[in-house]
């Protein structure tokens, strides 16, 4: 870092990973990858869920979601990241197109515990 802010004018070091990946293919007999933008990166449905303050580990969290919820399928949710505030936690959890329909459903016809706000869709 030091040496890119003293020679600004010089040469930068940088990253090439198309050659990186080309020499890691090269480990494997049949090994094939191909680097792809990030965008063209199939993304699994997101849910955010809001939880008073708990210790438990996430696959826990996951269990008691599991079977408070037996009519939505979660057996292939995840949790991305779990969010610390003062007096609760909030969950992105990512779950499956079949799971967010259910849910998108749920909240449509009301049948979900009340203060659920109908998830809004990224552009």
């Amino acid at each position: 870092m030091d040496y890119l802010l003293t020679n600004k004018g010089g040469l930068v070091p940088r990253f090439d990973s198309g050659k990186c990946i080309a020499k890691i293919s090269e480990a494997w007999e049949g090994l094939s990858l191909k680097l792809i933008p990030a965008e063209e990166i199939p993304m699994r449905p997101r849910a955010r869920v809001w939880l008073p303050k708990v210790t438990w580990d996430s696959s826990k969290i996951l269990e008691c979601l599991k079977l408070q919820n037996p009519d939505i399928h979660t057996d292939e949710w995840s949790v991305i990241r779990i969010e610390k505030a003062d007096t609760n936690l909030c969950l992105i959890l990512a779950i499956t197109e079949e799971s967010s329909a259910e849910l998108e459903r749920q909240v449509s016809s009301s049948s979900l515990v009340s203060g659920m706000q109908k998830s809004k869709s990224a552009n």
